[in-house]
């Protein structure tokens, strides 16, 4: 992993700027800022996508694995851009994420937080032994209706 990778999963105990600054970002620009050590391949709603994965050393806490996927569409002119993220925490972390983001986002139901401002989405799903992240880019309410099969409160 590069060392910059390092220090933004040390400062993603709750998701930074820097990262966040990827949605939209070209693969090309990603992989150009994160480095040439992910994994590829194609997941979720049949996405192709890069993932990275590194250890996150927090001071208050135990280390513990972190992975981030970057999700592309491709775009007429066949470049590739980031529509969604997901980040993998071990499930320990899911109640951080819920208190930190309760108190800095305006939720939606338990487990959906909109930011207003950059209208990223960002919902927490367990998959134990895990806790995903996703944030998705430019989210409505339409879009929110279907990702989650149900209107917003």
């Amino acid at each position: 992993m590069t060392s910059k990778f390092l220090k933004i999963l040390i400062l993603l105990n709750f998701i930074c700027p820097t990262v966040m600054a990827q949605l939209g970002e070209s693969k090309k620009d990603i992989i150009a800022a994160f480095g040439t050590d992910y994994t590829a391949g194609t997941g979720d709603f049949d996405k192709p996508y890069i993932s990275y994965t590194d250890i996150a050393n927090p001071e208050d806490r135990q280390p513990y694995k972190v992975s981030i996927v970057f999700y592309f569409v491709i775009m007429d002119d066949g470049d590739e851009r980031c529509s969604h993220m997901k980040f993998i925490y071990p499930l320990s972390e899911r109640a951080s994420l819920t208190d930190y983001y309760n108190k800095t986002l305006t939720s939606m139901d338990s487990v959906t937080w909109r930011d207003p401002d950059t209208r990223y989405l960002y919902h927490i799903k367990e998959r134990y032994p895990f806790c995903t992240l996703m944030i998705w880019l430019g989210v409505d309410e339409y879009s929110y209706s279907s990702l989650f099969g149900k209107s917003k409160n």
